[in-house]
């Protein structure tokens, strides 16, 4: 379900006439609070020039910030960021990672595992399953940290 969330934010994003400079500065003000939705849709907006200027390192920034809150969206978008080389440096390792940590809950992400994998080296999958679980320990204090905010003010 959560992957058309992020296509219909992206053809919302694309079809809408005008995202505004009060929009950008809304999702900003949210996506810094550690709200995952805008932080995807800022990310999207920076990754198509859609109301900013286009720029891939911003919204890798805004799609890690948000996969490290557990949103899977944005983990298989790191993944593909790593993967192709956008707006970080192309690292094979670390595109496993991330679509692992995705393909938990999609089968579209495990699907990209698996042709990432017939990429790389068996070291080199090895190296990526460490390092998703590293992610996952890296994860758990920021997600707990924004669950208990959360719980205070709703």
């Amino acid at each position: 379900m959560r992957p058309l969330l992020v296509i219909f934010t992206l053809f919302w994003i694309t079809a809408s006439a005008e995202v505004t400079e009060k929009d950008i500065k809304d999702w900003q003000a949210k996506a810094e609070q550690g709200d995952t939705r805008a932080q995807s849709t800022l990310a999207a907006c920076y990754s198509l020039g859609v109301g900013v200027l286009k720029d891939d390192s911003e919204a890798f920034k805004w799609y890690h910030e948000a996969a490290m809150l557990g949103d899977s969206t944005c983990q298989f978008s790191v993944g593909r960021c790593y993967y192709f080389g956008t707006g970080v440096p192309k690292d094979l390792v670390e595109a496993y990672a991330y679509f692992n940590l995705a393909a938990i809950t999609s089968d579209h992400a495990a699907g990209t595992l698996s042709f990432v994998a017939k990429e790389m080296t068996q070291d080199q999958i090895e190296a990526g399953q460490k390092r998703s679980k590293k992610i996952q320990k890296e994860m758990e204090p920021k997600w707990w940290q924004l669950r208990r905010w959360k719980a205070l003010f709703n």
